[in-house]
């Protein structure tokens, strides 16, 4: 229940699906109606209930949380390095 708060109250997580859905709405063209919508809306929504349920089982278990805390330090350190790889190239990027 707390994992699930914390993303529904995630701005990040909001903004990202709310681009998703502008991006599928603006690849429909400009008579795209309500009825465009909401198929890109469930299907986000079936995308996330399937990717988090997922996560759910995965790391409910005793050896997954083993081997990720294992491995964890270094995966949040590669992560971060490819964040911020990431941030520069925004940063640097012409548009």
């Amino acid at each position: 229940m707390r994992g699930l708060l914390l993303h529904l109250t995630n701005p990040k997580a909001i903004l990202v699906w709310m681009s998703i859905v502008s991006l599928a709405m603006s690849s429909a063209g400009s008579g795209a109606h309500a009825a465009h919508t909401a198929p890109v809306v469930l299907g986000c929504m079936c995308i996330g209930v399937s990717v988090f349920s997922s996560y759910a089982l995965l790391f409910s278990t005793a050896s997954a949380r083993r081997i990720y805390m294992a491995v964890r330090r270094w995966l949040d350190g590669s992560l971060a390095v490819m964040f911020g790889i990431a941030g520069l190239k925004l940063l640097t990027s012409k548009s």
